[in-house]
């Protein structure tokens, strides 16, 4: 089922979100970089527990230039 979600992510999501890359879709973990500058730059990681999608995904942002309260408040709407 996961193998299946990352296979369409894999397809879809450089083509459909123009400044997005996938830089690796295994079933523990997706990270996927968007990036409209060098400066505006975010690191997205997905993590699947064992038992997903019994339990939820576990999401956390990373940024080099973001500040860190603005990358909680996007966790917190995301979550």
């Amino acid at each position: 089922m996961i193998e299946d979600e990352l296979s369409e992510i894999r397809r879809g999501c450089e083509s459909q979100i123009p400044m997005s890359r996938v830089v690796t879709a295994i079933p523990a973990m997706l990270r996927v970089e968007l990036e409209v500058t060098p400066y505006r730059k975010i690191i997205v990681c997905l993590m699947f527990p064992e038992d997903y999608p019994h339990q939820p995904i576990l999401v956390e942002l990373e940024s080099k230039h973001l500040a860190p309260k603005l990358l909680e408040g996007l966790t917190k709407v995301i979550d």
